[in-house]
């Protein structure tokens, strides 16, 4: 037991399913789990003390930037030089010798605010974005090939002062002291098998999010057939104040080829919702590029409500755990 709780620490991150991190005001890791090596294959040695841009895609900069609240053109103009021998690759990312971009140690680097004007609240935070991985293949026919999709779980650390503008700015802005975050892979396009528990279910959609297949096994889940959801489109399908949670994951599916939904809900046929989370996929015919399809894993987080009297949809387990719950099974 003594050795258990001494290793405490490290059982709990090997049991996460991705690696946690924590980012300083000027978005620099201050301290990521030796775990990422499992999941990007990248050296926590070698990340610690770099800037987080420096491993992210940069189509994905500006998104990450406007969550971390830092000022990107202020970054790259003034305060962030290239390395000597830097080049741009294709894919949009850079590389050099040395393998980073230096500072420029003159002028004080740009740090993180929360600023009234953003489009993103709160201090929690959920999105994916994607960072470099010595795992994924180049070459195959996967969007971002060198590059893996994780979603990011955040939480920012507000710098608390006592002052006369209580930890503000002149314009409103809470200074921030950080960033500490858990990031979650997401599955590689190249699996060509998923274990699909029974709380799940699979569908493929068009670029449009219209359903064109989906699993029989959606009526024993859900109280849609498999028939009845084709055709459908899923902006139709949700709960209306989730329509802008599925349209960010439709952008960033189409720019990222793959994206993990926050948590929404589905339109019940017979009334009510159930709650679902999506990790969506775009798939490239190894052959022809051209042919892509969207693959979707849904994870069925709450069910439809149960009455007593059976439906189409009701399975042998739903029936015994509903006359359990009514006290059938227990007469005496």
């Amino acid at each position: 037991m003594d050795i258990f709780e001494q290793h405490q620490g490290t059982h709990i991150l090997q049991s996460l399913d991705g690696f946690a991190f924590a980012l300083s005001a000027d978005g620099r890791f201050l301290y990521i789990s030796e775990t990422v090596s499992i999941y990007l294959g990248l050296s926590q040695v070698e990340m610690t003390g770099s800037s987080v841009f420096d491993y992210i895609h940069q189509q994905d900069h500006a998104e990450l930037a406007e969550q971390l609240g830092i000022n990107l053109a202020q970054s790259q103009s003034q305060n962030m030089a290239p390395s000597p021998g830097s080049v741009a690759s294709d894919d949009g990312s850079s590389s050099s010798a040395a393998g980073a971009s230096t500072p420029n140690l003159d002028r004080p680097l740009p740090v993180m605010t929360m600023n009234s004007n953003t489009l993103y609240k709160g201090m929690d935070r959920s999105f994916c974005i994607r960072m470099k991985s010595t795992l994924t293949k180049r070459g195959c026919h996967f969007k971002s090939s060198g590059y893996r999709v994780v979603l990011v779980l955040s939480h920012m650390r507000p710098q608390y002062s006592f002052g006369s503008h209580g930890g503000r700015g002149k314009q409103g802005a809470v200074s921030v002291m950080g960033m500490v975050a858990m990031a979650i892979a997401l599955p590689p396009p190249s699996i060509n098998e998923v274990r699909l528990e029974s709380d799940m279910f699979v569908t493929r959609l068009t670029f449009e999010f219209r359903v064109a297949h989906c699993e029989p096994r959606v009526s024993d889940l859900l109280d849609y057939t498999a028939e009845e959801l084709t055709g459908k489109n899923m902006y139709t399908l949700c709960h209306g104040q989730d329509v802008q949670k599925i349209r960010k994951c439709h952008i960033d599916l189409i720019n990222k080829g793959q994206v993990m939904s926050g948590y929404y809900r589905l339109m019940n046929k017979s009334g009510g919702y159930t709650w679902l989370q999506t990790c969506a996929t775009v798939i490239c015919n190894s052959k022809n590029s051209d042919e892509q399809s969207i693959i979707c894993v849904n994870y069925v987080i709450s069910y439809a409500p149960k009455t007593w009297k059976m439906k189409p949809w009701t399975t042998k387990v739903q029936i015994e755990s509903s006359a359990r719950y009514h006290g059938a099974d227990s007469r005496k």
